[in-house]
């Protein structure tokens, strides 16, 4: 540990690494993946004396843990008493929250494994992880299922410079500012359809991500006449899509629709026809800035991929803080910590038919 540790800290880039000590001690040597954590004693008092050696070379080190691939309410509980008591409290916890009643200031959150393989480059199931990330304000880094290099299918397998489907997802996301608002899904407990949207004030924009469902589905837009610049009876709303690769380049986003829509009570409903559950879907809403009609359906995604070698440190942009890189190498997500509102505005996610197709897949 000593030698690793000091190895890190010779790199120009070591303030940007965060140590995890521990990868699911819950499921082996301290624990089963069947039974979960069984000697948490023994966890503790080595989490203490790696915690101290860590310290002791580099007193500001960024340290995550304990973990765990199970959440356990009383082993979390125990574990940060534990850390508490003896001075070993981690920077980050890792993988869930734990209780707010053990007089602990609040320590940021990070579900450090997300996605199981199978929906790695699939746009649909990860834009609902990053819903229910941005909704609870906590960090995510997509899980190491992939070979060395393409960023988990965010680059293609093989070809890692060029974009996946799934990449166009998290450069939508990363291009969302200023604060998230309240989003409405049908279910807040199941897979399916799920969005997560914000208003920029500074580019008068509202965008927002969504999908995880198939058929026609409805974004309701609330609230925009408590903008100034929605004020008026129109605000104009564009819609690109962008279809799963999984791990193969993909062509780029494609246009589906754009129109003019009346504000009724300050709302609006954005209805999109044949959508796909694998795709994903990025709405922008503008005030409307012509009288005239819209009918062209010319138009292109003004938007270039980055090298995506390059792109740990674009993430450093779109986390709106420094890149970390944790001893496994985990790509972390583009979840922000903004500040939430749902007072101005409230987006509704609709669909026409059911978006239970299975059970919320456990993050392992």
């Amino acid at each position: 540990m000593k030698q690793l540790v000091t190895t890190m800290e010779a790199s120009p880039d070591h303030t940007n690494f965060v140590y995890v000590p521990f990868n699911e001690p819950d499921g082996e040597v301290y624990g089963s993946y069947d039974k979960g954590i069984t000697n948490l004693a023994v966890l503790e008092s080595a989490w203490k004396t790696i915690y101290q050696t860590i310290r002791t070379i580099n007193p500001s080190a960024e340290i995550a843990g304990p973990n765990f691939f199970l959440y356990d309410n009383s082993a979390y509980t125990n574990f940060m008493t534990y850390a508490k008591s003896n001075d070993v409290l981690p920077n980050e916890v890792t993988w869930h929250e734990f209780e707010s009643s053990l007089g602990i200031s609040p320590i940021k959150v990070v579900i450090d494994e997300y996605a199981q393989s199978a929906e790695l480059g699939v746009p649909g199931t990860l834009v609902q992880y990053i819903a229910r990330f941005e909704n609870s304000k906590v960090y995510g880094c997509l899980a190491y299922w992939t070979s060395e290099g393409d960023l988990q299918y965010l680059g293609a397998s093989g070809s890692p410079n060029v974009a996946t489907g799934a990449w166009w997802l998290y450069q939508w996301y990363g291009e969302m500012a200023g604060n998230t608002f309240k989003g409405t899904p049908p279910s807040t407990t199941t897979q399916g359809w799920q969005g997560v949207a914000a208003l920029d004030s500074n580019s008068k924009q509202v965008k927002a991500v969504f999908g995880g469902t198939s058929g026609t589905v409805s974004v309701v837009v609330q609230g925009l006449s408590s903008q100034s610049y929605f004020g008026s009876s129109k605000v104009h709303a564009t819609v690109w899509g962008v279809d799963s690769t999984v791990s193969n380049p993909s062509s780029g986003p494609y246009y589906v629709q754009m129109d003019d829509y009346t504000e009724s009570s300050g709302q609006i409903t954005v209805s999109v026809p044949s959508t796909k559950a694998t795709s994903a879907y990025y709405l922008i809403v503008t005030p409307a800035k012509s009288l005239s009609s819209v009918n062209s359906a010319t138009k292109y995604e003004a938007n270039t991929p980055v090298c995506l070698a390059r792109l740990l440190s674009a993430m450093a942009l779109i986390l709106d803080t420094p890149a970390h890189i944790s001893c496994r190498a985990m790509e972390r997500t583009a979840v922000r910590s903004r500040n939430s509102t749902s007072l101005l505005l409230q987006v509704v996610f609709t669909t026409s038919i059911s978006a239970i197709r299975r059970r919320t897949v456990p993050l392992i």
